[in-house]
């Protein structure tokens, strides 16, 4: 969705729309692009002396916090505006819903002199409201706050959304996969790739090729089907399993896949034919692949989304 969407005034006169009201007391979901975890009791999630000082703590704790009514259309407006256009993972505290909710509106209004909802707090900083925010996105002021803590894959996603590249993935890949799985199935690849680099360069040892052809088979089935079919993303699936989820966008992850089978398959090919220097040809190869794999595992550097990024703009991917 462009921008100038989401600017267009709102009239307060529109019809108030109700919602059922969350039945339970601390809801956690994913969106269709962020995470929003949703507080109906600040003081037993945020303990100190008083509701103050539980507001207070919530506010410089969580990255991005709202205070919203769950009727309030301009309320929904911001939160689909920072979760689907920014993909911004953000902390809600619904003062209709909550306990002490007319004590904790009435703190957050004495303390940003604010008299509408919702209030957005971005890192401990009062922003506004809808308007407000609305008004710093079309300025670029946000995204240059936003995006100066965010990791390139991060970015990189929210710079795809803006390019409204295609997003439904090929054969059975997930159109949302978990950016912790991902990140840990890179480590696994990286070490795997740099196992079968040395044990190709050491005499003695014959396990190297093999290795490698069992890298390759994995990002096969990572194209495929993402992590379930996939023995290393099972693995980190497992691994992550106690983490919170952090949702992107599958479509750029499958792309990454597509770039790293080339690479083990030229690595695993290089080890299979017999030609001079083929082993390290080979190790030329992995060792490449467990550099852009380790980026991604350690730094949130993924080497494909970037390419995938560079195709859709020369118009090489279609839209």
């Amino acid at each position: 969705m462009s921008f100038t969407q989401w600017s267009k005034p709102r009239s307060k006169s529109r019809r108030r729309i109700r919602t059922l009201p969350m039945r339970t007391e601390d809801i956690q979901h994913a969106t269709s692009e962020g995470i929003e975890k949703t507080i109906l009791d600040v003081q037993d999630s945020f303990p100190a002396g008083s509701l103050e000082e539980s507001i207070d703590a919530l506010i410089t704790t969580e990255r991005v916090v709202m205070f919203e009514k769950t009727w309030c259309l301009f309320s929904r407006d911001a939160k689909e505006f920072l979760r689907c256009q920014l993909g911004v993972s953000l902390t809600t505290v619904p003062v209709d819903l909550c306990k002490n909710g007319d004590a904790v509106a009435h703190y957050v209004k004495h303390k940003t002199h604010h008299r509408t909802f919702p209030y957005i707090f971005v890192q401990g900083d009062f922003l506004g409201g809808f308007e407000e925010v609305n008004n710093l996105y079309s300025t670029g002021e946000l995204q240059k706050a936003y995006l100066s803590e965010l990791t390139q894959a991060d970015r990189c996603e929210m710079e795809l959304r803006e390019l409204k590249s295609p997003l439904k993935p090929l054969f059975w890949f997930p159109e949302k996969v978990n950016a912790n799985v991902v990140r840990l199935t890179g480590v696994l690849t990286c070490v795997s790739s740099l196992l079968a680099c040395a044990f190709s360069l050491l005499s003695g040892f014959n396990w190297g090729p093999y290795i490698a052809y069992g890298v390759w088979l994995d990002f096969f089935l990572r194209i495929l089907a993402g992590t379930c079919l996939s023995p290393l993303g099972r693995l980190a699936t497992v691994l992550t399993w106690p983490m919170e989820p952090k949702p992107r966008v599958g479509r750029p992850k499958q792309f990454a896949a597509c770039c790293g089978f080339l690479f083990a398959m030229c690595g695993s090919v290089s080890y299979l034919v017999n030609f001079p220097s083929h082993t390290i040809t080979g190790s030329v190869f992995m060792g490449m692949l467990a550099i852009a794999t380790g980026m991604e595992g350690v730094f949130d550097f993924c080497l494909g989304c970037a390419f995938f990024k560079i195709g859709i703009q020369l118009g090489l991917i279609p839209q």
